[in-house]
């Protein structure tokens, strides 16, 4: 008898816990879907790619004001990872992106005052740094990433043309969701 309550009780508790994280966990499949949309596999290799200072710092600097919490930054980093981010800048973004957002930042203003509104934004963004600098200084693996030729990412047809904003809305939400 014991034993099923305990079973019951910790399939009851994780129900639970899956059921509050599920909408953070949505919320940051979304931003998935938007990154996907607004910033190609191009920009994203261009910016994040490899294992370099620079690319760890844009990618702590690009993680500090994005308004995700710790299960939210999930697939947004899985996301950076399979668009071609080296495995220390995904490191440093997902270090420094749950830390801050914008909106916690004003709620840290409105709560304890600007020295701490800006010590916080600026401790993430070092901690990440230092975090992707470890990873980059103890592993020497040298990352192959073949660039993608130029696509439309909503039609998935390569083309110049544009899509319209139905179509990318509708990429959002197939790329996030399915």
């Amino acid at each position: 008898m014991k034993i099923i309550e305990l079973t019951t009780g910790l399939f009851n508790e994780v129900w639970i816990l899956l059921l509050e994280m599920a909408p953070y966990l949505l919320f940051g499949l979304f931003v998935a879907g938007i990154l996907h949309v607004l910033f190609p596999s191009q920009k994203i290799y261009k910016y994040f790619s490899g294992n370099s200072l620079k690319s760890i710092v844009r990618a702590s600097l690009f993680g500090v004001p994005l308004p995700l919490c710790s299960c939210g930054v999930i697939p947004v980093a899985a996301h950076l990872k399979r668009e071609g981010a080296g495995d220390a800048p995904t490191l440093s973004f997902l270090i420094s992106t749950p830390t801050t957002g914008v909106d916690s930042i004003l709620a840290t203003y409105a709560l304890l005052g600007p020295f701490f509104a800006i010590i916080r934004p600026v401790s993430a963004f070092f901690a990440g740094c230092l975090a992707g600098g470890i990873l980059l200084l103890t592993t020497r693996d040298k990352e192959e990433f073949v660039q993608k030729e130029d696509e439309c990412v909503a039609c998935e047809v390569n083309s110049s043309l544009r899509p319209g904003v139905i179509m990318k809305a509708k990429e959002i939400f197939r790329y996030a969701f399915f």
